[in-house]
C-alpha cells in the first residue's frame, strides 16, 4: 500500500494533492490554498504521519481559527483538509476505515 514512510506524512500528501489539482485553479487560488496550509496546518501537523492524526487534531486547527473570528478561513481550510484526506484515500495512502470521520464530513 505505501511506497515509503514519506508517502504517509501529511505535508507530503497535501503537496501532492496541490500539485495534482492546481492546473484547474487560478494562480491566485493556487497560492491561497498553499498559503492556508503553510500558515495554519503545516506548523501543527505537517510532519506528522497522516494515519496517526485524529479528527480532534484537525478540529483543533479549525477551532483556533474560529476563536480568532476567522470563520471563512476555517470553512475554506476544512474543505481543503477534507479534499486532501479524500485524495489520500484515492491514492491508496489511507482507507475509509482509517479515516472514519470523513463519512460524517
Amino acid at each position: 500500500m505505501y511506497q515509503t514512510d514519506q508517502d504517509r506524512i501529511f505535508r507530503t500528501v497535501a503537496e501532492e494533492y496541490l500539485a495534482a489539482n492546481e492546473a484547474g485553479w487560478t494562480a491566485k487560488n493556487s497560492r491561497h490554498n498553499r498559503q492556508l496550509l503553510q500558515d495554519h496546518v503545516y506548523p501543527v501537523i505537517g510532519y506528522r504521519v497522516l494515519l496517526s492524526l485524529s479528527e480532534a487534531e484537525y478540529l483543533a486547527i479549525l477551532e483556533r481559527l474560529l476563536e480568532k473570528g476567522m470563520s471563512e478561513t476555517a470553512r475554506r481550510l476544512r474543505t481543503r483538509i477534507l479534499h486532501i484526506l479524500e485524495f489520500a484515500i484515492e491514492k491508496g495512502y489511507a482507507t475509509s476505515s482509517d479515516l472514519p470521520f470523513l463519512a460524517q464530513g
